[in-house]
């Protein structure tokens, strides 16, 4: 037989207890029983802990056993229920079981587009904490939470300057997709001028709606005088002034004026009105101001021009007016014979500012001076600089010897043209020998590329008085290019006098251009009792002859033949209805 030895700490029992004896090959069953409050803390079964179960039973049994129980106190507990609703969790969550004295925390978390609504201890509300922790747990407790859709939400910023409100004004909280309006009034005396929103312009409106809100917004309302004024902002650049200056108020539909005064040794550059460069007025006056304006003058040195040439020189107190000859320096003049020259008036022209002989100023067809000797002129330019123009008289002791000049101002030529003829003529006398000298001039035009240079002199003995024909080869190319032109002109008048047109214009047409008047001959210009080669009654006036491509008016195209017909037939008919009507007028009165 066996022995097995069995034993209990406090607080329990073991049955039986003490030694038992059991035989080979047998086995015993024992009961572990923990008193009221106690639970079984170990079994030790020959030294080694066995699993606690309130039974234990060594079976086939060949050799001696121990048996030891012990127990323990059963810990205090506390149940904490833990829920959410849809929309969020909390962890963790259901029945939790929490020692007495214990903490106990929970997280709670929304799902996206969700934050939470409330949360619930025990019934009463905490707020909307995203964690919650019971402290010394000494009871049970219920933890719930609810969750609710994000509200999305916009600031909507309302600013009312002075002289009115807005309502509603300040910063605004809107929900998104949500509506506002916001209503705007002025104070007594004063109107809207107008609203920002967002920084655009929506006029002068007094009220504006935010419809299906989904972003921030800034909104502006200005007032304004019920006077209606606008701004007009004048500048002005160094070494000037503009008067007024600076930001000037006008009442609509009024006009101001503005002048620049420059300073001293300074003159207007430009004026430009809204941006826009207007030249260099004196003065600038806004018409029916109805919107602002701006205004900018800007000055600059006054550049003194050094230009003093003599332009024309000639003697006006004869029948045939005694036209002087300019040649660099020297001006030569003929006069009929016997004229009195040591009292005689010039007439002339100049670039200058002041003509001086002797340091005595000269007026034109005024001042009287002694030409039995070569007399100076000192023409003075705007810089102070000076030229010496030599006069010098001579007499011409034949009575008619006539006037030489060019029959036209002015000539047109295609370039595929092949020459040019142009008359140089002598009229009002043809006594004695006549000769001049004539050439050819670069202007546009270049001689060898656009025309062959000419220089040659014209006689004409006494009692002669034919027209003597010049003919300038015009030479053609590929090039497209605009018109150009050179000139032809007479000097060194000997015998004859200078006459009206003594420097005629070439004009050159390019091939390329329409040119239907391939035979005609070239238009010219007569002179004129004003001295215009372009007025259209010059005493002179005529068609020139000269070879194809020049322009002619009487083989112009047959459809502006008919239109030059038909305005001549009306105009006419309307002159001679005109004076029939006012002769039965004046039968009547």
């Amino acid at each position: 037989s066996f022995t097995i030895n069995s034993s209990a700490g406090a607080n329990g029992s073991i049955t039986p207890s003490g030694s038992t004896i059991v035989a080979i090959n047998a086995s015993q069953n024992y009961t572990i029983t923990p008193d009221s409050g106690y639970t079984i803390q170990s079994i030790i079964v020959d030294g080694a802990s066995v699993p606690t179960a309130s039974t234990f039973t060594f079976n086939n049994i060949l050799s001696n056993h121990t048996i030891v129980a012990s127990f323990r106190l059963i810990p205090m507990t506390h149940t904490i229920i833990a829920s959410a609703n849809t929309g969020g969790s909390i962890s963790p969550n259901g029945n939790i079981i929490v020692g007495d004295g214990l903490n106990q925390s929970f997280s709670i978390t929304p799902e996206a587009g969700k934050e939470i609504l409330d949360v619930l201890i025990d019934g009463t509300s905490v707020g909307t904490p995203s964690n919650y922790t019971f402290s010394s747990v000494t009871s049970d407790h219920n933890i719930s939470v609810s969750f609710k859709d994000i509200l999305i939400t916009h600031s909507i910023f309302v600013n009312a300057k002075s002289n009115g409100n807005a309502t509603p004004n300040g910063s605004i909280t809107a929900g998104a997709s949500t509506d506002l309006t916001i209503m705007f009034t002025p104070d007594g005396g004063f109107l809207i001028d107008k609203v920002m929103v967002d920084g655009v312009n929506k006029g002068a409106i007094s009220e504006y709606k935010l419809t299906n809100i989904s972003s921030d917004h800034v909104i502006s309302v200005f007032f304004k005088s019920a006077i209606i004024t606008h701004q007009i902002t004048a500048f002005s650049g160094a070494n000037g002034a503009i008067s007024p200056a600076g930001l000037v108020k006008v009442n609509d539909k009024d006009s101001q004026e503005f002048t620049f005064i420059p300073n001293s040794e300074y003159e207007i550059d430009e004026v430009s009105i809204d941006g826009t460069n207007i030249g260099s007025p004196q003065s600038y006056k806004f018409i029916n101001v109805t919107t602002d304006h701006t205004i900018d003058v800007q000055y600059k040195k006054i550049e003194l021009s050094s230009t003093k040439e003599i332009i024309t020189f000639s003697f006006q107190n004869f029948n045939i007016p005694a036209i002087g000859e300019i040649n660099d320096d020297e001006i030569i003049v003929f006069v009929p014979a016997g004229t009195e020259i040591f009292g005689l008036s010039a007439t002339f022209t100049h670039t200058g500012v002041e003509a001086k002989v002797k340091w005595v100023p000269q007026i034109s067809g005024v001042s009287y001076l002694d030409f039995r000797s070569p007399v100076d002129y000192y023409i003075t330019a705007e810089d102070g600089s000076t030229k010496k123009y030599t006069v010098i008289i001579y007499e011409n002791n034949l009575e008619n010897p006539g006037q030489i000049e060019i029959e036209f101002a002015k000539y047109s030529v295609s370039e595929t043209g092949g020459e040019i003829t142009l008359k140089v003529i002598r009229k009002n006398g043809n006594e004695g020998k006549a000769t001049v000298q004539l050439e050819t001039l670069d202007l546009t035009a270049q001689e060898s590329l656009d025309y062959t240079q000419l220089t040659t002199q014209l006689i004409w003995e006494d009692g002669d008085d034919n027209d003597k024909e010049i003919k300038i080869q015009i030479l053609s190319d590929d090039i497209n290019e605009d018109e150009e032109a050179f000139q032809v002109r007479l000097f060194n008048f000997i015998g004859g006098n200078k006459g009206g047109n003594s420097l005629s214009e070439i004009i050159i047409r390019d091939s390329n251009a329409n040119d239907d008047d391939s035979d005609g001959g070239d238009k010219g210009d007569g002179d004129n009792n004003d001295n215009d080669p372009q007025a259209p009654n010059g005493n002179d006036g005529d068609t020139g002859s000269g070879s194809g491509g020049c322009s002619y008016s009487p083989n112009l195209d047959t459809e502006t033949q008919n239109a030059n017909k038909i305005f001549w037939l009306l105009l006419f008919s309307f002159i001679f209805i005109n004076a029939f009507i006012r002769q039965k007028k004046r039968k009547i009165s």
